[in-house]
C-alpha cells in the first residue's frame, strides 16, 4: 500500500511539473517574453550544471543539500516536515528540496534545475508590472535588463535559497503594480501569499513589499481623494477600506520590522564582529554596531554598500568582482536620481519602485560587515530599479541629440 501511495505521489509530482514548465512558457508568451526567457533559463542552468560538474557542491550548497537529505530521511520514515538546523527565513528551500529528493532522489541537480525554473519566471512577471505601472513601453527590455543583471549572473544560480528570494522579490514588485493600478483583490491575494513566502524565505525582503505597498496605496492616480472619501459607494474604494489598510500595515511594519529588529539590538554588534573576522577575504574590517550606527559612519557605508568595497580595498579577486559590481551599482543609482529629475510624466511610478529599493538600502547599510553578504542583499533591492533604467535606456535611445537629453 505504502508503495502504491509512493507512486501515486510521483505521477501527481510529475504532473504538476509538466504543469509547471507550461505555466513558465505560457506567460512567456502570453507577455512575449519568450526569447529572454528562454535564454535566462539556458544561463541559469549552463551555470549550475558546469559549475557543479567542475567543482561540485560549493559553501551554503552543501548544507542546503544536507539539510534537504535529512528531511527526505524524515519523510521516508513518516515522521514529516521537520527543521534539521536550519536557521529562521531558510526553511522554505530546505522543505522544497527535500520534497523533491523524496520523491525523484538525492540528486542535487534536481534543485539547480528548479532554481533555473524559479529565476525563469521573473521576466514575464517584470513584463506584468511594468504594465501595471503604466510603463508598458519599456516591460521588454526590463526582461532582457534583468537576464544579464549582477544578480542574475552572480547569484541565481546555484543549489540555494537566492532563486527564490529574486522571485519573491520580483512578485512583491508585481503585488505593488496591482495596489498601485487599484487592482486590489489579485494584489492583497498576492500580498498575502508573498508576504508567508518571504517571511520562510528572505524576512529582510518585506522591506521591499510593504513600503512599496504602503506608497501605492497613497500615490495612483487613479486614486481621487476626496471621491474616495465621500462620493463614492464602491466597496473597494471607500475611506473604510483605506483606512483599515492603513491600520494593517501600520501592523505589519512594527510586528514585522521595527519590533523584531529593536528585540535584537543588543546582539547586533556581536554579528557585525562575527561577519567582519579578518579571516573572511570579504570583510569589511574594523566594523561595529557604534561605528555602523553613527551619522558619519553610516553615511560612509551607505556609500560603500552601494558602490563598494572601494578600491583601495581591493585585497582580494573576490574585493575585486564586488567592487567592479559596485560600480555597477553606483551608475545605476546615479541614473535613477536623474531619472527621477527627469521624467515628469513618470515620476509617480519611479517614486513607487524606489520605495521598494531605498527601504532594504538603509536598512543594510547598518549592518554592513561583509561586502559577499552585502552583494547579496544589493542584488534584492537592483531589481526593483531594473524598469528604471529601462526607461532611461528607452529614453536615450529615442533622443535624437544625446546632448540635448542630457541637459
Amino acid at each position: 500500500m505504502i508503495e502504491f501511495d509512493f507512486v501515486i505521489i510521483k505521477i501527481l509530482f510529475l504532473i504538476m511539473a509538466v504543469f509547471l514548465f507550461y505555466f513558465l512558457f505560457y506567460m512567456s508568451r502570453k507577455t512575449d517574453t519568450q526569447k529572454a526567457t528562454l535564454v535566462l533559463l539556458t544561463i541559469q542552468l549552463s551555470i549550475s550544471l558546469l559549475r557543479y560538474q567542475q567543482f561540485g557542491l560549493i559553501a551554503d550548497e552543501n548544507t542546503y543539500h544536507s539539510s534537504g537529505l535529512n528531511l527526505m530521511n524524515s519523510l521516508n520514515n513518516g515522521q514529516g516536515f521537520q527543521n534539521y538546523g536550519v536557521g529562521p527565513g531558510k526553511e522554505s528551500f530546505t522543505f522544497i528540496l527535500g520534497a523533491i529528493y523524496y520523491i525523484l532522489g538525492p540528486y542535487p541537480e534536481l534543485g539547480l534545475i528548479t532554481n533555473a525554473y524559479l529565476t525563469s519566471l521573473i521576466p514575464s512577471i517584470l513584463v506584468i508590472a511594468c504594465n501595471n505601472l503604466g510603463l508598458k513601453s519599456i516591460g521588454k527590455l526590463a526582461a532582457w535588463l534583468f537576464v544579464f543583471s549582477p544578480p542574475s549572473l552572480l547569484w541565481a544560480a546555484g543549489l540555494r535559497r537566492e532563486s527564490l528570494a529574486f522571485l519573491l522579490v520580483s512578485l512583491s514588485v508585481l503585488t505593488v503594480s496591482f495596489v498601485y493600478n487599484r487592482r486590489y483583490i489579485p494584489g492583497f491575494i498576492l500580498f498575502g501569499v508573498t508576504y508567508y513566502g518571504i517571511s520562510i524565505s528572505r524576512p529582510q525582503i518585506l522591506l521591499v513589499l510593504i513600503p512599496g505597498v504602503f506608497l501605492a496605496l497613497f500615490i495612483s492616480p487613479k486614486i481621487d481623494f476626496k471621491k474616495t472619501f465621500y462620493d463614492s459607494k464602491d466597496l473597494f474604494s471607500n475611506k473604510v477600506m483605506i483606512i483599515c489598510l492603513t491600520i494593517i500595515h501600520f501592523i505589519y511594519v512594527y510586528s514585522s520590522i521595527i519590533h523584531p529588529f529593536i528585540k535584537r539590538l543588543p546582539t547586533l554588534n556581536g554579528y557585525l564582529q562575527e561577519i567582519s573576522n579578518p579571516r573572511f577575504s570579504t570583510s569589511v574590517l574594523g566594523s561595529s554596531w557604534q561605528i555602523n550606527s553613527s551619522p558619519v559612519g553610516y553615511t560612509y557605508n551607505v556609500f560603500r554598500s552601494i558602490s563598494g568595497p572601494p578600491f583601495w580595498e581591493w585585497s582580494s579577486i573576490s574585493m575585486v568582482v564586488f567592487g567592479i559590481e559596485g560600480i555597477f551599482y553606483f551608475v545605476t543609482f546615479i541614473l535613477v536620481a536623474f531619472s527621477m529629475k527627469k521624467f515628469n510624466f513618470q515620476r509617480r511610478e519611479i517614486l513607487i519602485l524606489i520605495s521598494c529599493s531605498v527601504p532594504l538600502l538603509l536598512a543594510s547599510t547598518l549592518l554592513l560587515g561583509n561586502y559577499g553578504i552585502n552583494s547579496r542583499i544589493r542584488a534584492h533591492y537592483l531589481v526593483p530599479l531594473i524598469p528604471i533604467i529601462a526607461l532611461f535606456i528607452r529614453k536615450l535611445i529615442q533622443s535624437r541629440n544625446t546632448k540635448n537629453f542630457i541637459h
